[in-house]
Formats: C-alpha cells, sequence, structure tokens
C-alpha cells in the first residue's frame, strides 16, 4: 500500500507512516497555505483512493493602508477607510484619534460591507 499527502498546490508533503497511518506535519502554517490538502492511498487494485481535508488557518486581521495619506481642504468632508481581511471575518472596527475614541455628532461611522469601516468627517 502506497500513501502520499500532497498541499493545495499539489506539492507532496513529508509525511511519516505508522502502519495505515500516515501523518504529514506543516510546521509554521500560514494564512497562505491554507486550502484543500490530499491524502492519495493506493494499493495496485483499482484507482487509488483518496481524502481531502479543508485546512482553515485562523489569523489576527491584516490591514490594508493602501489609501494613506489622506489629503483635505480645510473645511471639507473626508470619509476614510479602513480594511482589513481575517479568519474568522466577523471584524469590528473602532476609530480612534490621539488615542481616544473617536464619537461625536460631527463623524459618522458605517460599516458599509463585511471587513470594512468607514469614518466621515
Amino acid at each position: 500500500t502506497t500513501f502520499t499527502w500532497a498541499d493545495p498546490d499539489g506539492s507532496d508533503l513529508t509525511s511519516q507512516r505508522d502502519g495505515l497511518t500516515l501523518q504529514a506535519t506543516v510546521p509554521g502554517i500560514t494564512y497562505q497555505q491554507a486550502g484543500i490538502y490530499t491524502c492519495t492511498a493506493g494499493n495496485g487494485v483499482g484507482d487509488d483512493g483518496t481524502a481531502e481535508v479543508d485546512v482553515i488557518v485562523e489569523y489576527r486581521p491584516k490591514f490594508d493602508h493602501s489609501q494613506d495619506p489622506y489629503p483635505v481642504a480645510t473645511g471639507e468632508t473626508v470619509t476614510l477607510q479602513c480594511s482589513a481581511l481575517a479568519v474568522p471575518d466577523d471584524v469590528t472596527f473602532e476609530w480612534s484619534r490621539d488615542g481616544s475614541s473617536v464619537s461625536d455628532d460631527r463623524v459618522s461611522i458605517t460599516q458599509p460591507a463585511p471587513r470594512t469601516s468607514h469614518l466621515v468627517i
């Protein structure tokens, strides 16, 4: 009987066999390595069998700062956007200025899409 483990890119993983069990270890896994891992077993009789495991790597929010800086003229309205990717993706946003929470009648905070928050000043 032969066994192999493959990562989401189809590359074989280093694995250890113990009887009819094959174990693969991915040390220091990163969110980029999430995906479907496949175990293939064959014994020369018929087609090989496969089993798939969906590996979901949880990670803290990663921010997109592509819109820095925000130039605005005095007296104009400015909309600041904060976007973050994370797993799980139920991201909570909190806006602050100089270490204090932003909340008064002159600002508006919205969450127009999942993983995105707007602050309108």
